[in-house]
């Protein structure tokens, strides 16, 4: 009975484990591509976004000082500065409504 039950444990640990490590996440570099004279083309990666369905990571490559993280989920958003050990909100989750925003048309302006 020990036995069972303890490969029955084992069984469902690394079928919960497995489960979790399965999100798929996507990378993506954005680069410029230019003609010099004499250079066929020079590749530079500037910025590298990692995207899944939930997060999203954007660095800039050369140096890194700011790396902004996305919840897509929470409408959440934040700047972090690894230099500086500081971060900046960016967006806190609240959704806006900016359809209800009075505008007001003055002609000749």
């Amino acid at each position: 009975m020990k036995r069972l039950t303890l490969a029955w444990m084992i069984a469902c640990l690394t079928s919960w484990s497995a489960l979790a490590q399965s999100k798929k996440v996507l990378r993506i570099d954005y680069g410029i591509n230019t003609e010099i004279s004499g250079d066929d083309g020079i590749s530079d990666t500037q910025l590298r976004a990692w995207v899944n369905q939930d997060f999203m990571r954007i660095s800039y490559t050369h140096d890194e000082s700011h790396i902004e993280i996305t919840d897509k989920k929470n409408y959440r958003s934040f700047i972090l500065i690894p230099q500086n050990e500081e971060y900046l909100i960016l967006n806190d989750g609240d959704k806006n409504d900016y359809t209800q925003i009075e505008i007001e048309y003055i002609k000749g302006q």
